[in-house]
């Protein structure tokens, strides 16, 4: 009987590393891709991250997502084109690249590339989680909400929606609603959204 529980546990002990070890080395591939397709278009002193939230994973099993900033402050870096100061990167499995420059361009890829099973719940906090990278100029911190919440009842729609808190320090302050709705079928159909982030202090080059 010890034998076989001693077999049980090593096994578990064995293989979750295993997992672990995979998802960081997807992670580190992808921040590398990014970081050579910045090259290739002159970009130079970004600040760059991989997200790395349980839930997005959910929703996107098969992409990691990487953030890259210019600095806006001091000094605001001039980004090359096609990039801007805030900009996401979708890196899928198979290594393809696809540069989400704004939100437009992210609800696209979301309404393409999702799947009707995924719970909308996470759909929405995923959305949050990635929109939020448009707003960030490297002194906000953000609240993400733990679930979304019910909206209005509708016949032919599901509406949830979430709400990130800035947290109020140096003076930011303010809140970030999204609203998604779903079809019947699961696909997300559409979104809103209530922008009421206030920035704060910025450190500024001495004279300007």
């Amino acid at each position: 009987m010890m034998a076989r529980s001693l077999l049980v546990l090593v096994f578990v002990v064995s293989v979750a590393p295993a997992g672990e070890q995979k998802r960081v080395d997807l992670s580190a591939r992808a921040k590398e891709i990014v970081e050579k397709q910045v090259q290739d278009w002159k970009g130079e002193g970004i600040r760059i991250q991989v997200i790395e939230e349980k839930y997005l994973a959910e929703v996107f099993p098969k992409h990691k997502f990487v953030a890259v900033h210019f600095p806006l402050w001091p000094v605001a870096r001039v980004a090359p084109e096609p990039m801007k100061s805030q900009n996401l990167f979708a890196v899928s499995n198979d290594r393809k690249v696809t540069h989400l420059a704004d939100s437009t361009k992210l609800e696209e890829f979301f309404k393409k590339t999702l799947k009707a099973e995924v719970n909308p719940d996470k759909i929405t906090r995923g959305w949050l989680r990635l929109r939020m990278e448009y707003i960030q100029d490297g002194f906000y911190k953000f609240k993400y909400p733990e679930t979304a919440k019910e909206g209005p009842t509708a016949s032919s729609v599901t509406i949830l929606y979430g709400v990130v808190e800035v947290v109020p320090e140096g003076g930011n302050k303010g809140t970030f609603t999204a609203t998604l709705r779903f079809k019947q079928d699961g696909q997300l159909a559409s979104l809103s959204e209530d922008n009421k982030v206030l920035r704060g202090m910025r450190p500024r080059v001495l004279g300007d």
